[in-house]
C-alpha cells in the first residue's frame, strides 16, 4: 500500500509540474540544465559519503519500502530530516553561485536573463528532489512506527 500511494504522490507532482511548463507555453527544454542537475547529484554524492556511507543510505532508502515495521529506527528518520536540509541547502548555493556569474559579466545585458534562469534552475531542482524523495520518506516512516 505504501509504495502505491508514493507512486501516485510521484506521479502527481510529476503531473502538477508538467502543467506548469504546459501552462507557460514554454518548451520542456527550458527546465532541463545539465551543470544544475550534475551540481545537485554532486551534492546527493557527498551526502551520502560524508553522513553515512553507501551501506547505511541503501538500508535507510530499503527502510521506506520494506513491509515490516521492526526495520524503521530514528536514524533513517534523522536521514532524511538532514537530507531536505542538505538540499535546501544546495538550492540556495546553486542560486547564489548562479548569481555570482550574472553580476559577473553586467556589461552584456542580453545574457543576464539566461544566467538568472540558470541561477534559479538549481534551486527548482533542490526543491523538486525533496518533495519527491525525503519528504514522502519522511511521511512513510513515521506511518510505520
Amino acid at each position: 500500500m505504501i509504495g502505491v500511494k508514493y507512486s501516485l504522490y510521484v506521479v502527481l507532482m510529476v503531473a502538477l509540474t508538467g502543467l506548469l511548463i504546459l501552462f507557460s507555453e514554454r518548451s520542456l527544454l527550458l527546465f532541463l540544465d545539465t551543470a544544475s542537475f550534475l551540481f545537485l547529484l554532486g551534492a546527493f554524492l557527498i551526502y551520502t559519503f560524508t553522513a553515512v556511507g553507501i551501506s547505511s543510505t541503501g538500508s535507510y532508502f530499503g527502510m521506506v519500502f520494506r513491509k515490516e515495521k521492526s526495520w524503521v529506527t530514528q536514524e533513517a528518520s534523522n536521514y532524511f530530516r538532514n537530507m531536505v536540509v542538505f538540499f535546501s541547502a544546495c538550492g540556495v548555493v546553486g542560486f547564489l553561485a548562479g548569481l555570482i556569474m550574472m553580476l559577473a559579466n553586467m556589461r552584456d545585458t542580453a545574457e543576464i536573463g539566461p544566467k538568472l534562469a540558470v541561477a534559479l534552475i538549481i534551486p527548482f531542482y533542490a526543491m523538486m528532489v525533496i518533495l519527491l524523495i525525503p519528504v514522502p520518506f519522511q511521511i512513510i516512516l513515521k506511518q510505520k512506527k
